[in-house]
């Protein structure tokens, strides 16, 4: 939107072996000032029906799938693209009225995953531009 400018470097950041359930900072984005609406989301399985929520704002998106060791999801969030590896480029996912945007909050967005089957290898990837208000 034009209310917002974005920094000059694209920032990415992993959150390897999550906790379902357990919050998780997503430290890279730390210092922006306004919703980042336009990022890449990358989930790699195995997992079973994960939800992302920004703990901030409480929006949530979920893939209604079984990612297999290795296996992604990507949601691309600038422009509201979904493609997984091993299955339909769009069954199964779910979000509100707007693709999934992490919320700024002081020492980064915070990020709850809630999925079943998380092992040693499953990871939540985020990449984007920090954005800030005018």
């Amino acid at each position: 939107p034009g209310a917002f400018w974005e920094g000059d470097t694209v920032r990415s950041q992993t959150i390897l072996t999550p906790t379902t359930d357990a919050l998780h900072t997503v430290s890279t984005f730390d210092g922006g000032t306004a919703p980042m609406d336009d990022l890449t989301v990358t989930l790699t399985g195995p997992m079973t029906n994960p939800i992302l929520t920004d703990v901030t704002s409480g929006q949530t998106v979920q893939v209604n799938a079984t990612l297999a060791s290795a296996a992604t999801a990507v949601l691309d969030c600038s422009t509201w693209t979904y493609t997984r590896s091993g299955g339909s480029p769009t069954e199964g996912l779910h979000s509100g009225p707007r693709w999934f945007s992490l919320t700024p909050a002081p020492g980064g967005p915070i990020v709850k995953v809630h999925s079943t089957g998380l092992t040693g290898v499953s990871s939540v990837g985020f990449s984007g531009r920090r954005k800030f208000l005018t």
